[in-house]
């Protein structure tokens, strides 16, 4: 993208985007990784038919709950897999269904995810949302600057991966006013409240100096281990 981009605008392009890859397919089916605005994700490729005309009908399927390299924004239901042995990753559970009308183009492109509630659920009915995208190719029209070298200093490299709107420069005092905070908060749970003593105010702190801790990196861990219980 161009370095005066939008982040927000970038990332609808990858959204975009994201509908219209599809990889050549010649087997009834096919399971590949795939990196797109959801992460990195194993993907499966299945032919449903083939037209007289040439059409094919592909569907490609994701259990986005599996992927990796997802977005991190810190909510209470959160949509990032641990590293564990487990199928079960949070309380999301989450497909991605995407059916393609293909001739020697892509010709329509129908996505539906699904993010199912697992605590408020049963048997696949329960709390969910439905997030649906249709692109349909309407009309082609040729464009001669197509092939033109672009000035690649006013662009920079990029990927499909969504891109948090925090960017590299801004990190550095993030994770400091973080790191603050979690001090803070843990030296209150230490030294203000109640140990012997349980109070919702208690409960509340802990949550937060959780959500606190998630948004630091190694470095900070590292130094708030070492103010608290390495001392």
């Amino acid at each position: 993208p161009h370095i005066s981009e939008p982040l927000y605008v970038t990332n609808i392009k990858r959204g975009i985007l994201s509908a219209l890859q599809l990889q050549s397919v010649e087997e009834q089916q096919k399971v590949f990784t795939e990196v797109d605005v959801s992460g990195n994700c194993s993907t499966e490729l299945k032919i449903i038919r083939e037209s007289d005309e040439g059409d094919k009908e592909i569907l490609k399927i994701k259990n986005l709950s599996q992927c990796t390299n997802r977005t991190h924004n810190i909510t209470k239901l959160n949509p990032v897999p641990y590293n564990v042995n487990s199928t079960i990753q949070g309380p999301l559970n989450s497909t991605s269904f995407c059916r393609y009308i293909v001739n020697s183009h892509v010709k329509t492109v129908e996505c539906n995810e699904i993010h199912l509630l697992r605590p408020f659920s049963y048997k696949g009915a329960g709390v969910m949302t439905n997030v649906t995208m249709n692109l349909t190719l309407e009309d082609e029209e040729w464009n001669s600057n197509f092939f033109s070298s672009p000035d690649w200093t006013e662009h920079r490299k990029s990927c499909l991966l969504y891109e948090q709107s925090v960017r590299k420069d801004e990190v550095s005092e993030t994770v400091n006013e973080n790191s603050q905070h979690a001090k803070a908060l843990l030296e209150e749970l230490v030294t203000v409240l109640p140990i012997n003593e349980s109070k919702p105010i208690t409960a509340i702190k802990f949550t937060n100096l959780v959500f606190a801790i998630r948004k630091l990196d190694r470095s900070a861990l590292r130094d708030m281990w070492t103010t608290f219980y390495n001392c």
